[in-house]
């Protein structure tokens, strides 16, 4: 899952910059808006022939603006990165990645955007 995360990170910082991306969770001095990423689910999902993993992502975007436009302009860019696009992963190729769902949520006076994609590589 390693190389999952090196990938993941990669697109976010050619395509969020200058937003920070924190694994799980933001610790300590924070810039905001910023955001977070998490395994939340991998499931191996074998066949004869091939070794998939079907993974769910969620991404967590925060923003500490009264209005949710910072939060939102957040969320178009992350749709724009991922939605659809393969990810270089060393060691797999990228079979799917599609967004399952996202919410806006407004949580001790901060917005937060929970979004999840569906990862399904094959080893190679």
């Amino acid at each position: 899952m390693n190389a999952l995360f090196t990938a993941l990170y990669t697109r976010w910082n050619t395509n969020m910059s200058p937003h920070i991306l924190y694994n799980t969770e933001a610790i300590g001095e924070v810039v905001w808006p910023y955001g977070t990423v998490a395994l939340v689910s991998d499931v191996p999902d074998w066949t004869q022939l091939e070794n998939f993993e079907d993974c769910l992502i969620q991404f967590n975007l925060f923003s500490e603006t009264p209005d949710c436009s910072e939060v939102g302009l957040m969320f178009e860019a992350l749709k724009a990165a991922f939605d659809k696009h393969d990810l270089a992963i060393v060691g797999c190729e990228t079979m799917s990645l599609e967004r399952l769902q996202a919410n806006l949520i407004r949580v001790e006076n901060k917005w937060q955007y929970i979004v999840t994609y569906f990862v399904k590589i094959q080893i190679l």
